[in-house]
């Protein structure tokens, strides 16, 4: 049977892949995959340079779909036309999920279970959960990518990490205008923080805002947020 999953707005502005696509993409990326967090301690030092943004970030959806050890995720999305945020919370194991979401309801939470024993049940928990940070987060990486720059090592929840911020102000004027037409948009700006694992470059935190004024003269924003944590 062909599911279909409710699909909120997307990246305002931008024109968006299915989430099934997408989540295709993270797996089929042409930069290499980093490990997920868990394996952190049994991976080489990575170099000391700005790290892939958007790879970084897949780490977050390729844990969820492959999880080695226990943790929770954190995914928040909220656009200022909305009263509400896209909020996804769950708890994995290697064998189980349990969580909350309203990815694709509105306002209205639901809960979301699986077992890995079921990869159909399993996949479809994943491709909910994960909405928040695949609509939406993940383009602010691709924006900000040559902007990024490191605040210096800022440990989270155990993870021995270092903090990267941006600002699209520090954009060349040609890629701003670039990406401005590609989003269809007047002006736009992202600013925010990730943090990154030293050795596997896996992102287990992250705050984006994009805001934007659209070829009418409207504007909008989006807060973007996440976390991973080890239980």
């Amino acid at each position: 049977m062909d599911i279909r999953i409710p699909w909120p707005k997307t990246y305002r502005g931008a024109a968006a892949l299915p989430l099934a696509a997408l989540l295709g993409l993270l797996g089929c990326s042409s930069t290499p995959k980093p490990s997920s967090p868990e394996t952190e301690n049994t991976t080489k030092p990575a170099a000391p340079s700005v790290p892939d943004l958007k790879s970084a970030a897949n780490c977050i959806v390729s844990s969820m779909q492959n999880p080695k050890d226990s943790f929770h995720v954190s995914l928040s999305r909220k656009d200022d036309d909305l009263a509400y945020a896209y909020n996804s919370d769950a708890d994995f194991t290697p064998d189980t999920l349990e969580g909350t979401t309203n990815w694709g309801s509105g306002s209205d939470t639901r809960k979301v279970s699986g077992a890995r024993s079921d990869a159909n049940a399993w996949d479809l928990s994943v491709m909910h959960l994960a909405g928040p940070l695949i609509s939406s987060a993940l383009n602010d990486f691709i924006l900000v990518q040559s902007t990024a720059t490191s605040a210096g090592d800022d440990p989270v929840d155990g993870y021995d990490s270092i903090k990267y911020v941006f600002d699209t102000a520090g954009l060349a004027p040609a890629d701003k205008a670039r990406f401005a037409a590609r989003l269809k948009a007047k002006d736009f700006s992202v600013t925010g923080a990730a943090w990154i694992t030293k050795n596997t470059r896996c992102m287990v935190k992250y705050v984006t805002d994009y805001n934007f004024t659209d070829l009418k003269g409207t504007l909008g924003s989006v807060h973007n947020e996440g976390s991973i944590l080890k239980r």
